[in-house]
């Protein structure tokens, strides 16, 4: 008797089980389970079926606890035996009543005095921007740098055609460098130069003129000035 078989199938497992992990393997056989253990419940050729998902749990117990799971959860809602809250109460929100937006606090942020346009940083807003994924670094900046934080005002006042305001890490512990960037709807590069922005914050007062791109940057701003901050841009009519 020929022992080709039985040494195909040890070699085959040995293959399976000392094989790298794939998390691609691993995505693609959760994706197909359903139909897996659907094909198993209805009686069907399950494993010729899907042959990838079979191989695939064979080798990898986190994938194979998954299935087991599911097959349960199946099986028993199948058979009726899966047990049905009688009421489910809808979701209690309350929470959220009364916390403002994003959106509604940085509308709230922006205030015209003559011909200054204020941004104000409050702690709340900060809170907020942390949290939530920045946008694109400002053009000056290299593609790998990723901002602390980042907004992006279109339109915050008649005058002004876009606002942006990052801060990215800086090279001197507990700082970071603050940029600005302005953009007007009646100008472009390199008319954007020489207007002026001004940062106003706990023990800071600084100021600075756009570039022909219309951005303005200031370096090693204390991480301790960022809540309250105000950013001041002088507009004309």
């Amino acid at each position: 008797m020929s022992n080709t078989q039985p040494d195909a199938r040890a070699h085959a497992l040995a293959h399976t089980l000392l094989a790298a992990p794939d998390q691609a393997a691993c995505d693609a056989c959760l994706d197909a389970l359903d139909g897996y253990v659907d094909a198993q419940l209805a009686g069907q050729g399950y494993a010729a079926l899907l042959p990838a998902v079979a191989a695939h749990l064979d080798g990898c117990v986190d994938c194979a606890q998954s299935y087991a799971v599911l097959y349960e959860v199946r099986l028993a809602e199948a058979s009726g035996a899966l047990p049905v809250p009688a009421h489910i109460p809808p979701p209690d929100l309350g929470f959220l009543a009364g916390r403002p937006t994003l959106a509604e606090l940085l509308a709230g942020a922006v205030r015209r005095a003559g011909d200054t346009l204020r941004l104000t940083l409050g702690e709340t807003l900060l809170a907020l921007l942390r949290l939530t994924p920045p946008a694109p670094a400002l053009s000056l900046r290299d593609a790998g740098d990723e901002p602390l934080f980042a907004v992006d005002l279109p339109s915050p006042d008649p005058l002004v055609a876009r606002l942006t305001l990052a801060a990215y890490p800086a090279d001197v512990p507990g700082s970071c460098q603050v940029q600005v960037g302005v953009a007007l709807p009646d100008r472009v590069w390199p008319q954007l130069a020489g207007l002026s922005v001004r940062l106003v914050g706990r023990d800071l007062e600084r100021s600075a003129l756009t570039d022909p791109w219309g951005e303005a940057s200031f370096e090693r701003v204390p991480l301790t000035a960022l809540p309250g901050l105000n950013v001041e841009l002088r507009i004309e009519n």
